[in-house]
């Protein structure tokens, strides 16, 4: 998502990346500017997550909280969570496929 925002513009990944902050002191044509790529962001937001994690996000007040949100679900404090649901995943899959006798396993999984 960073490589989509700074494609879209470098303003963007700054404000992602937090080295452009919101403040109180913005004059009118840096608010709307602010507005805007908070607009752009969330744009970029939901179009990369599934219906149901984009309904978690729609309570957020704006972009710049949705991505801190992403970034600590998964590489942040919710990591070992994230890790072990996705181990959990996996388990299920190898334990559902079936495989021929002398078969490769990755051949039944999708990466």
């Amino acid at each position: 998502m960073e490589i989509a925002a700074r494609k879209k513009d470098a303003d963007l990944y700054k404000v992602m990346s937090e080295q452009i902050k919101y403040d109180k002191s913005f004059t009118s044509l840096q608010n709307s500017a602010w507005e805007g790529w908070q607009l752009d962001l969330q744009e970029l937001i939901f179009s990369s997550v599934c219906t149901d994690m984009g309904q978690q996000l729609m309570d957020m007040k704006d972009g710049s909280a949705m991505w801190k949100y992403l970034c600590n679900r998964y590489e942040g404090t919710m990591n070992d969570q994230t890790k072990a649901m996705t181990k959990r995943q996996l388990y299920a899959q190898l334990e559902s496929a079936k495989c021929k006798q002398n078969g490769k396993v990755e051949a039944h999984l999708n990466y």
